[in-house]
């Protein structure tokens, strides 16, 4: 019986080294991988074993530090984009403003001189003012495109709902 008892014993000796030195701090890694992919960043392991877990935990820890790191640049470049975002939708509206302002002159300008043309009789001159007078409006809805992009872009587009029967 005391070799049965002592080889019990043994074996229990054995079971809670194996507990010790392999279950818990593989359980430990399980649970921080757990903890990370919960979202939990700052979970940190312990590195202070001398054996191949140390080195584990080391690298996890590592690992963790470096994805803080590339989600720290990712935010600043997020900020930066949004940034540029609204620097260019400003700008789209100021130019198109400045543009339409002399352009809008341009076209009723035009519309005198075409006006004033039939009134004189001078026909010839109608073909081309009508030219420079489509090219203008052209011009005018390029420019009004481009705005109603910044428009959408900045969520600021006014939307019309209509209802309306299609015809076959």
């Amino acid at each position: 019986w005391l070799i049965v008892a002592i080889c019990l014993l043994f074996g229990l000796f054995l079971t809670w080294i194996m507990h010790k030195v392999v279950t818990q701090p593989f359980e430990s890694l399980v649970n921080a991988t757990l903890s990370v992919a919960d979202g939990k960043l700052d979970t940190r392991l312990d590195t202070g074993r001398p054996d191949e877990f140390g080195q584990l935990a080391k690298f996890f820890n590592e690992m963790l530090d470096h994805i803080n790191e590339q989600q720290e640049q990712l935010k600043v470049a997020l900020g930066n984009a949004h940034e540029s975002t609204k620097a260019k939708s400003v700008f789209l509206a100021n130019m198109s403003h400045e543009l339409r302002t002399p352009l809008n002159a341009v076209i009723g300008y035009t519309e005198l001189l075409i006006d004033d043309a039939e009134d004189l009789s001078q026909e010839e001159f109608i073909p081309d003012l009508k030219k420079i007078l489509s090219a203008g409006k052209h011009l005018l809805g390029l420019i009004n495109d481009i705005l109603d992009f910044s428009k959408i872009e900045a969520g600021k587009m006014d939307l019309f709902l209509e209802e309306f029967e299609i015809m076959s």
